[in-house]
């Protein structure tokens, strides 16, 4: 048995994180068929839930407020020194009182592999969790295990304090697997050996769809009309508009949206289908759908008939069959985009981090997606026209190019099994 900790996993509410989690796990299982699982996430439940395995809170939470500032620091000062003790020998645990984070922290100390999760929140954007998340990576090299980072999109660091916190991190670990070549200019700063960080693609690529019957029996379950060409749309309240207020780039985007909404029904008889990733699935805070019924309060009374937004938790393979049956996809959800183009569903992105840029750029799509922060309804109604006009060239690219993208989700596999195997034969050999 060979027991593999996966750090860091968000919430699988939001079907991107749940599509990279279940991808992950199974390339691994591929690559170590004797693996087992153990997962930490900020909604524990909705894992073991959704993925069938052990999952718990992780060790370090978000702090919120001064008060929980302090107690996080504190509780990162009496692991690392637990871990320096453990890794000299010393068990300093027994001299404690049973606490439920001990038997987190134990999760590290009975890990044969430590990865940190695929996803976008290696970042400054997410500084108040940035600590802990690397703090658990570090933990891991502490107790000298092997640590790797799965498919990550990393950077920007704006801040010192971080810059060096993640310099100090990075250079660390065995292995950084990143999903994007756009994230290697955000790791010059590490000066990092090359031959630890490999580009590959979002484990999310490998995820198997449900079947196109499920698919239609969903449509149908949630009452969008099966005889029109349909186009969905996946939204965000995205919270760190950098040029403007976030209330006034949230309205912004909202419009901008409403009014190619409004188009494609006047001018292509569509009917819209607003298909989220992001729910309040478990007690999850964030929910696209709210962002939704924003849009399609902005729409013309007449044009509400034609348009759906979908209502139902569904697993994140049913999400991807859903976008299957779609004419077309405009996602800002970067996994609604990956989702959908998975399935030959030609796509548009908005991007409102760069992640969403490498993915349509590794799809040939790259003159397909418009920036959060500067979108106008009239430049990006044409992106969408023209792939609304392009729609079987845009299908013959993107499956050209998901062979590629598939071999370098599986590489990410590879490459980190490499790693456990390499520490399993040092181990071995004394």
């Amino acid at each position: 048995m060979y027991r593999i900790l996966i750090v860091d996993s968000h919430s699988s509410a939001n079907r991107g994180d749940a599509a990279i989690l279940q991808s992950l796990i199974d390339s691994l299982r591929q690559q170590i068929p004797d693996a087992t699982f153990k997962v930490h996430s900020t909604y524990p439940h909705i894992a073991t839930a959704m993925h069938y395995v052990a999952a718990s809170h992780p060790l370090i939470r978000r702090p919120h407020g001064a008060i929980a500032y302090g107690l996080t620091l504190g509780k990162i000062a009496l692991f690392f020194l637990l871990a320096c003790g453990h890794r000299y020998g010393v068990d300093m645990i027994r001299y404690l009182p049973r606490h439920r984070l001990l038997a987190i922290y134990r999760d590290f100390l009975e890990a044969d592999l430590i990865v940190g999760m695929g996803g976008g929140f290696y970042n400054d954007n997410y500084r108040h969790s940035l600590p802990g998340r690397l703090f658990h990576l570090l933990l891991g090299k502490i107790l000298r295990k092997p640590v790797v980072i799965s498919a990550h999109s990393i950077g920007p660091f704006r801040y010192p304090l971080y810059r060096w916190l993640a310099h100090f991190t990075f250079r660390q670990l065995d292995l950084i697997c990143l999903r994007d070549e756009e994230s290697l200019a955000h790791l010059d700063f590490c000066y990092l050996d090359r031959s630890r960080v490999k580009v590959v693609a979002d484990s999310a690529w490998l995820m198997k769809a449900s079947t196109p019957g499920r698919a239609r029996q969903i449509l149908a379950l949630e009452n969008v009309p099966l005889g029109k060409s349909l186009v969905s749309v996946a939204l965000i309240r995205w919270p760190f508009y950098k040029m403007k207020s976030v209330a006034e780039g949230h309205q912004h985007y909202l419009a901008a949206v409403a009014e190619v909404v409004s188009r494609l029904i006047k001018e292509f008889d569509c009917h819209v289908v607003f298909l989220s990733t992001n729910t309040s699935l478990g007690g999850h805070p964030t929910d696209d759908r709210r962002t939704a019924q924003e849009v399609q309060a902005l729409l013309e009374p007449s044009l509400l008939a034609q348009t759906t937004r979908i209502g139902g938790e569904y697993l994140p393979q049913e999400i991807k069959a859903l976008y299957g049956e779609m004419t077309l996809h405009i996602g800002t959800r970067m996994h609604s985009v990956i989702l959908a183009a998975a399935m030959e569903t030609p796509v548009v992105g908005i991007a409102y981090e760069f992640k969403m840029v490498g993915v349509m750029r590794a799809l040939g799509l790259a003159a397909y997606v418009t920036d959060i922060e500067t979108i106008q309804a009239s430049d990006f109604w044409l992106k969408v026209e023209a792939a609304w006009d392009k729609k079987e060239a845009i299908t013959e690219s993107i499956a050209e190019s998901l062979t590629v993208l598939k071999s370098l989700a599986m590489e990410n596999a590879r490459l980190i099994a490499a790693v456990a195997c390499t520490f399993a034969q040092e181990d071995k050999n004394g």
